[in-house]
């Protein structure tokens, strides 16, 4: 059964609660759901879920897909809320359309603009339709333009792709940091013990730091005695003050460690924080120093 939210939460939170229900109760988590439905990153499907942003047709119809649901019920839930958002259940919206010129305005607009052919004159005036011949060659150029580039750009990659090379790729704030490779040369910059219940150590709280990314994201290392029942849900998110930037994760337990998204570190610092969370209960939130890649 899936959780359309309540009537209390925005048409956007009630979508995003209804496809993270349905994700759960198919025990999918958020990091293997982006790669199931294509997505190289899972922090625009965390943004959906929580209600940040109204998901499109696509990634609704890809949850259903992905999770069998064949009523579609998801589909049903984001109509009812582009219609209380929008008045309507349309994806796009609509579009002023600018006015169309008759043929008569046409030729007054072409007459004006070759004013300066004085009546008597021997010079020939130009054709009514010079203005449209002139456009078009200018969109022929821009095009013929961008397929050049796009041409070099393909040969570019094509002999990069023959000799051998990779493109690496570039790590950007809230990014997978797994993904991207930068867990290969990563250390431990600070590390924090967590408790939960009280005076029952849970594991511990790792502040991982790359200098090849210029990154840095948490890491929430579990102890040996932690249960997995009933379900726990550790909420992993590294900050930078400077700018009030954050990178939130949250995933169930099931006897692994936990990292989080990452933030680039490279000229201010950045802290990481965790909260483990069991029905209704919650631990204290832990956070490490906020410290800087040098």
């Amino acid at each position: 059964m899936i959780d359309g939210g309540s009537p209390e939460q925005l048409p956007e939170q009630r979508v995003g609660a209804a496809m993270r229900s349905a994700r759960m109760s198919a025990r999918i988590g958020l990091r293997k759901m982006a790669k199931l439905v294509g997505y190289n990153s899972h922090s625009q499907l965390h943004e959906y879920e929580t209600g940040s942003k109204m998901p499109s047709d696509k990634i609704v119809r890809l949850y259903e897909q992905v999770l069998g649901i064949d009523d579609e019920s998801l589909q049903s839930v984001l109509e009812d809320a582009r219609i209380e958002r929008h008045g309507d259940p349309f994806s796009r919206r609509r579009a002023h359309l600018p006015m169309r010129l008759e043929p008569a305005s046409l030729d007054h607009a072409a007459t004006k603009r070759f004013s300066h052919v004085s009546e008597g004159s021997d010079e020939p005036a130009p054709p009514a339709n010079h203005v449209f011949v002139a456009r078009a060659f200018r969109w022929k150029r821009y095009a013929l333009l961008v397929l050049v580039l796009v041409t070099a750009t393909v040969a570019v990659l094509w002999s990069a792709r023959q000799a051998g090379d990779q493109v690496p790729p570039v790590a950007v704030d809230g990014s997978d940091p797994e993904v991207l490779g930068c867990g290969r040369d990563a250390e431990t910059a600070d590390s924090v013990k967590i408790f939960y219940p009280e005076r029952y150590l849970a594991g511990f709280l790792e502040l991982r730091a790359s200098r090849h990314c210029q990154a840095s994201w948490g890491k929430f290392i579990h102890s040996d005695a932690l249960q997995q029942t009933p379900p726990l849900i550790v909420a992993v998110s590294v900050h930078r003050p400077a700018d009030g930037a954050s990178a939130p994760y949250e995933h169930t337990f099931a006897g692994q460690d936990i990292y989080g998204n990452l933030l680039m570190s490279s000229h201010t610092c950045v802290y990481a924080q965790v909260r483990l969370k069991r029905e209704q209960s919650m631990s204290p939130l832990y956070r490490t120093a906020c410290l800087e890649i040098r």
